[in-house]
């Protein structure tokens, strides 16, 4: 028996296309991707932990949202342990796409695709040229749920028990366009429904059809008869909903307004959509004032930082003493006087004062990172920072951004030279074969 399941968008509703409507296809050609690399990849991991559960007979129930693809990628093995076309990769459900499966990103959202209102924003299935197939070597049974758009023609799926569409067919369903819908605020394609296929036997294949460049998929969804719909805290959210997945809250609090629930956040009181963590002590950095890395010395570290009012921080790097340990400042600037830096050699304040940057100009003045370069013989650098209210890096035009490397080994003379200014003494406390000079530029 086929099931075919319909969201409150059911099909025949609103087929009429809009008057002032201009785009026939899913794709809008004329539009340039905007979206980061960087964003992308943090949507990817804001899913990937969201969209799976093991039910309690230990099956796995996970759904195929495309978070974490590129706008017009090939998905290829990202699903399987690999990478897509534009090298970005994903979750190992040993499923694999061919090269005619293709992923869209919202135009809203910084991507090219003339759709809205998708099951997870904001990433979905599309092809432009041959119907993309799932392979899954391992095999699969029962049946899987997803959601499809497709504004003016039918679409079908087909079960195949062998790779690439082959074998023996166990089910195929044909669906009914959607019409044209309200976007969010844009995209044509933007009413959406949902179909269940079950089936017989061990499926291998799954052949997705349409119309080229005129039909999406999302929310593939294996082990679950409702396609997207996991919810693993079981508090009546589904997990693409919920902004605590794996910790119950029906009432979804969120104090600082950044899309993570309160039981959850790592920062609750300041906004931090990230959640980045680097020490990884369950205290978001932007309210953690005391950051811990233990380093290998395979690699360097690159670290930025941009300071608040009334700032107060500290920062332990180490190598556990296996060799000594460098700190070059590749750009940033500092308000003197009122704001200062101390660098040590050692795990505290009673390590050798490598830098202690207060007073070293007239008040108010900034001081230039730029090019300073320090080394902890001890393998162990500690470095505390305190502000005052009068100006932070986020707002002062004049402050930017410090960015800096970590490394291991020693470090050649350096010449510091200030950009503006007269800079006055600076406390630097030299090692051997270390040379400091400052320039005036004024």
């Amino acid at each position: 028996m086929i099931l075919l399941g319909l969201s409150s968008n059911a099909l025949g509703q609103n087929k009429q296309k809009p008057v002032n409507s201009k785009h026939s296809k899913i794709q809008l050609s004329n539009v340039k991707a905007t979206i980061t690399t960087k964003q992308i990849i943090q949507m990817g991991k804001q899913s990937f932990a969201n969209r799976q559960k093991t039910s309690d007979d230990g099956k796995l129930e996970f759904v195929l949202d495309f978070e974490g693809l590129g706008n017009e990628d090939a998905i290829l093995e990202f699903y399987n342990g690999g990478a897509s076309s534009q090298g970005f990769t994903g979750p190992d459900y040993g499923m694999s796409f061919n090269e005619n499966a293709l992923t869209l990103i919202d135009e809203d959202d910084g991507g090219t695709g003339s759709f809205g209102n998708e099951p997870s924003p904001s990433t979905i299935l599309f092809f432009l040229n041959g119907d993309p197939i799932l392979n899954v070597p391992a095999g699969f049974d029962t049946g899987f749920s997803f959601f499809y758009t497709s504004t003016k023609y039918d679409g079908s799926v087909s079960v195949y028990d062998g790779p690439d569409g082959t074998g023996n067919l166990l089910n195929s369903v044909s669906f009914s366009a959607t019409g044209y819908g309200t976007g969010d605020p844009n995209g044509d394609y933007s009413n959406w429904a949902e179909v269940s296929v079950p089936f017989s036997g061990t499926a291998h294949s799954i052949v997705f059809s349409g119309v080229a460049d005129q039909i999406g998929f999302d929310d593939i969804t294996f082990g679950s008869v409702n396609a997207g719909i996991i919810d693993n805290d079981e508090d009546g959210i589904a997990d693409s909903e919920d902004n605590c997945p794996f910790n119950a809250n029906p009432g979804q609090e969120d104090t600082d307004g950044d899309g993570v629930g309160d039981v959850c956040d790592n920062c609750p009181n300041v906004d931090n959509a990230g959640q980045e963590d680097d020490d990884d002590d369950g205290i978001g950095d932007i309210c953690d004032d005391s950051l811990y890395y233990l380093l290998s010395c395979d690699e360097e570290l690159n670290k930025t930082y941009c300071y608040i009012n009334n700032d107060n921080k500290e920062w332990t790097y180490t190598n556990g003493g296996v060799a000594p340990l460098n700190i070059t400042f590749n750009s940033g600037n500092i308000e003197d006087e009122w704001d200062y830096l101390t660098i040590y050699d050692g795990s505290d304040i009673s390590g050798v004062l490598l830098l202690d940057t207060y007073d070293a100009n007239e008040e108010g003045d900034l001081f230039d990172l730029t090019g300073l370069s320090l080394t902890a013989q001890s393998g162990t650098l500690f470095i505390t920072f305190v502000s005052n209210e009068s100006v932070d890096c986020a707002t002062d035009p004049d402050l930017f951004e410090w960015n800096y490397t970590i490394s291991c080994g020693g470090v050649a003379d350096v010449e510091l030279t200030p950009t503006s200014h007269d800079y006055g003494t600076v406390a630097l406390n030299t090692t051997v074969g270390q040379t400091f000079t400052l320039t005036n530029n004024e």
